[in-house]
């Protein structure tokens, strides 16, 4: 029987939603816009921000399914649904396509450099020596296996890839996992886990952040089911989240996006958003309505911990 086309991209969120919850308090924001996509991020801060005014746009209603999903399986106290200590495939956090990419990739590692049973042990262990496993001349090869750009596109579609260097996600991905295996944080990063064992370690300090502190209030989000450039108006947000949207999307789609909010958004509101593996200079699309600081987008990169990106950038609205 040929497989059919699952429509479920991600089953994960892969940001660190620290990163939101800590801008979102520093200026006591009343009302977000922000990408469903898996949930995660809209989780935490609906635990963490219970007064925040949260509203997701999501184009995909199978990413909104998912999240309904996920809010179900809180309902029920049923966290072992959230594949913590679990690896099976159709648990939450392991059914959607990307996931798929990150057991190709485990595959590998499993047939030629390191197994899953000592993955396991040297994640659990702060102190363990990931030398070998770098160095090993298959490492590289897992990743180019994984993450080649005919698989991306036939995945995503060509948009996910358009703005990269060709052939170079491999090379990308392999360079974030390895920097948060030298990290201080690696026995307790469920982003990196997550990538190499497919699911989390039992200890509730390595879980993601809306499973350690899951939401009290369980009813559904208010989803826009559109793309962000179809959102009626910015104006009711004082903060909005992009997520990496803008990697995807055209240089003119980007500058449209980018005046629509200098126009739509009030003086104070903030934007934010991430780039995977995309070299553009997306803040000059900003600049004319927003503020920003070198400093600061380095500081949020710097505590962003789900190593995927390699920029993460503030605006203020002037």
């Amino acid at each position: 029987m040929v497989l059919p086309r699952d429509p479920l991209q991600f089953a994960v969120v892969r940001e660190d939603p620290r990163v939101e919850e800590s801008l979102l308090r520093e200026r006591s924001a009343e009302r977000a816009l922000l990408i469903a996509s898996g949930g995660c991020t809209a989780l935490h801060l609906r635990a963490r921000l219970p007064e925040l005014r949260l509203t997701l746009v999501e184009p995909n209603p199978a990413q909104v399914q998912h999240v309904e999903r996920k809010l179900a399986a809180l309902r029920q106290n049923t966290r072992s649904e959230f594949n913590i200590d679990d690896d099976r495939t159709d648990g939450l956090h392991e059914c959607g396509n990307f996931e798929r990419l990150f057991r190709l990739l485990r595959a590998v590692l499993d047939l030629w450099v390191v197994s899953a049973a000592e993955r396991r042990v040297r994640l659990a262990d702060a102190a363990a020596d990931w030398r070998d496993v770098i160095e090993h001349p298959y490492w590289p090869v897992a990743f180019s296996t994984a993450f080649a750009d005919d698989l991306l596109v036939t995945m995503f579609g060509p948009d996910a890839v358009q703005h990269a260097e060709p052939g170079s996600y491999p090379g990308y991905f392999r360079r974030r996992i390895e920097a948060g295996l030298v990290a201080a944080d690696r026995d307790r990063n469920p982003w990196l886990h997550h990538v190499l064992l497919g699911h989390y370690l039992p200890a509730a300090v390595t879980w993601p952040p809306f499973l350690q502190e899951p939401p009290r209030d369980l009813e559904p989000f208010e989803v826009l089911p559109v793309t962000l450039l179809e959102v009626d108006s910015f104006a009711p947000y004082d903060f909005v989240q992009l997520s990496n949207v803008l990697d995807w999307m055209s240089e003119t789609d980007c500058r449209a996006l980018a005046g629509r909010l200098g126009t739509e958004l009030r003086p104070g509101s903030r934007v934010l958003w991430r780039q995977l593996n995309d070299p553009r200079d997306l803040v000059g699309h900003f600049e004319s309505a927003f503020k920003f600081s070198e400093i600061r987008d380095g500081q949020l990169t710097e505590s962003e911990r789900s190593l995927f990106y390699d920029a993460v950038h503030l605006g203020t609205r002037r």
